[in-house]
Formats: C-alpha cells, sequence, structure tokens
C-alpha cells in the first residue's frame, strides 16, 4: 500500500498504541505522553537529521518556545552568531578562553546592574551617598592610598607607614599637606606654620613672617614681610625688598630697597641705613644720607647725585654732590666748608674742554641764581691766556700779611718768567724791583733804560722829568 494515496478521518483522533503515539481530537500530537499540551509535546529525545540531498531539511525553525535542556554536539548558531564557538551576542565572547569573558572589538565588558550577584570581586569601602544635591558622591569609609596599601593619611600618594611621612605625599581631612619632594604652584596662600624646606624654588609672589631658605628662591614680585635671621646670596635679582634688617653677602640688585642695609647694594635704596655699608664696586644712580664715613673704603662709589649732611668718600665718583654741611676731601672733620687735606701735596684741578673758570660770588637778596655780584679768575678764554676778573664795579685788592701773624719777614710781589727767572719784584714796605729780587730803593732798576729829556713846563734844574707827559721807556 505504498504506492497507493490514502486519506483518514477520524472523528475523534487516532490511537497508535497507548502511550507511544497520539493524535486527540483537538489535533495535538503526543510522543512518548498520551495527553499532549502542545501541537507536538514530545517526551525524549528528537533527533533531526540534515539529508544534503534535500534542501532545508534538517533545520528546525520555531517562532516562540522553551527548551528546558539543550545539547548542541556541533554548530549551535542564534542571530548569526556562533554560540558553539563561544560568542554570545553582538562583541562578547564567553568561555574563549576558558572562563573568560571577553569583548571581542573594543576589549572593555560592561556590566549594567547593582552587581550583587557577582562572586570574586575585590571587597571595597566605597559607598554611594546622596546628600539630596541631584547627585551621587561617592564616599571612602577608610583612607585611600596610592602607590601604598598601608595609608596613614585620608589620601596618600605612596610614602611609607611610619610616624615621619618618607618619600610620599599625605593629605589630611583638615587640610594639611605634606610633600616630601618639589612641590611646583603658581600661587601659595594661607599661613605657613613651621619649616618649608626647599632645594630649588621658583615663587611668583611670597608674603610671610619668617622665611629660612636653604636653598635657591627666585621671586618674581618681591619678598612683604620681616626677614629674621641670615639671608645668604650668591647672586640675587629681586624687584621689592623691603625689611628691618637684611644681610645680604653676595650681589642683590634690585628697583628699590627700603631700610637699613649692610652689604653690597646694587640698586635704589630708599629709607635709612644703619650699620656699615661695605662695597668693593658700586654703581649708584642717587644717594640721599645724613652722614656717610668711608675711612676705610678701598673701592670705588660711583653715583649720579650725592646729597649728604656730612660726608667722608673715599674714591668716589658723581656726577652733583649737594652737601648741606662742610666738603672734607682727605679730612675726616672739615672746619671750613670745603677743605682739601694731604699729608704730602693738595691739590685741585678744574679742567674745562674750552676754559675754566672759578667763580667767587655774592648772593645779595632777593636774587636767587649763582650771584649778581661775582668775580674769579680763568683760563683759556683767550687761547693760552690766564685773567683774574672782577665781574663787577669794585676793585681788584691784593693784600700781604693780613693774618695775625707776628715777625718782620714779610713777603713780597713776584713776578717770574719760567721757574727762576725773576723780572720784578714789590717789597712789602714799597720798594720796586725791576730785574733785581731785593730792591734798595723805590725804584731800583737793573739794566738799560731808555728815555727822552723832558720839555714841560716843570722845571727840575736839569734833571729828568718823569711825568706823565713825557714820552719815556
Amino acid at each position: 500500500m505504498a504506492n497507493i494515496k490514502k486519506a483518514f478521518n477520524f472523528r475523534n483522533g487516532v490511537q497508535v498504541d497507548d502511550d507511544n503515539l497520539i493524535v486527540n481530537a483537538n489535533g495535538l500530537v503526543g510522543v512518548g505522553t498520551t495527553v499532549p499540551t502542545e501541537a507536538l509535546d514530545v517526551r525524549g529525545k528528537v533527533k533531526v537529521i540534515q539529508d544534503p540531498n534535500v534542501a532545508g531539511s534538517g533545520v528546525v525553525n520555531a517562532t516562540t518556545g522553551i527548551i528546558t535542556s539543550l545539547t548542541v554536539t556541533d554548530t549551535l548558531i542564534v542571530n548569526s552568531s556562533n554560540i558553539s564557538s563561544g560568542q554570545v551576542g553582538e562583541g562578547v565572547a564567553i568561555g574563549s578562553p576558558s572562563g573568560i569573558i571577553t569583548a571581542t572589538a573594543s576589549g572593555i565588558v560592561t556590566y549594567f546592574g547593582d552587581g550583587s550577584s557577582l562572586d570574586g570581586l575585590p571587597t571595597s569601602q566605597w559607598d554611594n551617598v546622596d546628600v539630596g544635591l541631584g547627585y551621587t558622591s561617592i564616599y571612602a569609609r577608610g583612607n585611600v592610598g596610592v602607590g601604598t596599601v598601608d595609608p596613614r593619611f585620608t589620601l596618600q600618594v605612596g610614602g611609607n607607614n611610619g610616624l615621619t611621612l618618607v618619600d610620599g605625599v599625605g593629605i589630611n581631612s583638615t587640610g594639611g599637606i605634606v610633600a616630601t619632594g618639589v612641590v611646583t604652584a603658581t600661587t601659595f596662600k594661607g599661613n605657613v606654620d613651621g619649616d618649608i624646606s626647599s632645594g630649588l624654588s621658583t615663587i611668583i609672589q611670597l608674603e610671610n613672617t619668617n622665611t629660612n631658605t636653604v636653598g635657591v628662591v627666585t621671586a618674581g614680585s618681591g619678598f612683604v614681610g620681616d626677614l629674621t635671621g641670615n639671608v645668604t646670596s650668591g647672586n640675587s635679582d629681586l624687584g621689592v625688598a623691603i625689611a628691618s634688617s637684611l644681610d645680604v653677602s653676595g650681589s642683590v640688585t634690585g628697583i628699590a630697597f627700603t631700610g637699613p642695609l649692610s652689604g653690597n647694594v646694587n640698586g635704589n635704596v630708599t629709607g635709612d641705613l644703619t650699620g656699615d655699608v661695605t662695597s668693593g664696586l658700586s654703581s649708584i644712580t642717587r644717594l640721599e644720607t645724613t652722614y656717610i664715613n668711608s675711612s676705610t673704603t678701598t673701592g670705588v662709589v660711583t653715583t649720579g647725585r650725592v646729597v649728604a649732611t656730612s660726608a667722608n668718600l673715599g674714591i668716589s665718583t658723581a656726577s652733583t654732590f649737594n652737601v648741606s654741611g662742610k666738603l672734607g676731601v682727605g679730612i675726616n672733620a672739615p672746619e671750613h666748608n670745603v677743605e682739601v687735606y694731604s699729608a704730602g701735596i693738595s691739590s685741585v684741578t678744574v679742567i674745562g674742554q674750552r676754559n675754566s673758570v672759578l667763580s667767587l660770588c655774592q648772593r645779595i637778596p632777593p636774587t636767587t641764581g649763582v650771584g649778581d655780584s661775582m668775580g674769579g679768575i680763568r683760563f683759556g678764554n683767550e687761547a693760552k691766556s690766564f685773567d683774574i676778573f672782577n665781574g663787577d664795579t669794585g676793585n681788584i685788592n691784593q693784600y700781604l700779611h693780613l693774618g695775625a701773624f707776628v715777625g718782620v719777614n714779610t713777603g713780597n710781589y713776584n713776578w717770574y718768567h719760567r721757574s727762576t727767572t725773576n723780572l720784578m719784584t714789590l717789597t712789602y714796605d714799597g720798594k720796586l724791583g725791576i730785574g733785581k729780587s731785593q730792591p734798595d730803593s723805590k725804584l731800583d732798576v737793573v739794566g738799560i733804560i731808555v728815555y727822552r729829556k723832558c720839555f714841560c713846563n716843570w722845571r727840575f734844574r736839569g734833571y729828568w722829568c718823569f711825568h706823565w707827559n713825557c714820552f719815556y721807556s
């Protein structure tokens, strides 16, 4: 009957035997059960074999279904994903290698959920805290260590676990910071209590009451505050230094200095200098002081202007000296306004490129200039000429023995050519010698006098007349 088409119609279904195969009246097929609950209810194993000669054979299609236990001995593909090779979903592989979940594309596996059922994760003291600000913060119930498993600070990076931190950084819960290395910051604000030890520091602005530095400190805008102790510097460049006492063994360059200074100063000094200022070579634009004593100074002071009530300078160069008291050159306590003293030869030299003038002036009020009545001596007004002049309408007077000295050996007026040739001498008692240094008469001439006989109204019994109307030489 294999080649005969057959059709069966059973109103109440068909049953092959008592428990292997049944088709009930509802069209449900049961295999291994007489009470099927699904269109195909199979109790036992199902074997599907693909026939290569039949297209689509061996394929089981199901829209929905529940599989309690599934064993695949060859290849299982779900939604184009080869499940049998360990790939689960898009880009995630499980069991390749064994026991490992791997992201095949990005290398990052992301889990969603609270992770309460995950086992083998490291324990943590981090808590999620919601303080009502609309977001959740993370709180650590213990100290946090980075680079250390035994942090002794609230937050510690590296370092040891001893009483004193070594090779690390520690931050406590009150804002204290301990840094054992190099700290670089644009600005430090707040009070610094304790010692700050630094090797090489670059500070834009430092304001404090006490700084003890053993390394090199470079400050841009300046140091403000009191310096207590010794400040030792090789070469310091200061913008503004304000201190009650500044002791520098090296060289200090600054825009302005205010306060007592002792040591080398290169820059502007404003304020009182208390103590000794010892300098090798100083260049000062303006120096204003009450007293300058450099009797032991062997260096050179170069300044643009010196204003002092009392000054005792060594070797100095200045564009302007303004001394309100007395000026002594080579003398510590001058008695007169200007005194030049030397154990050997004292000399004052006035050099002018065109001419040189030594002016002696009298200021008559309300005149405010150099003086409206003046005289002096000058050289070079006419080439190679030396002049003694009185610029006013008075006389030119010469005096001998004007002082209070006692004696009869009063000097003379002498005129010389070069160093030894005596041209003329006028003694203190009124004897004029021409060519003779010791005249014996009122007029004592050595040499030849050429004259003419006078023809005038004066008669001297034949003597020659020396009246001014007579011509003589």
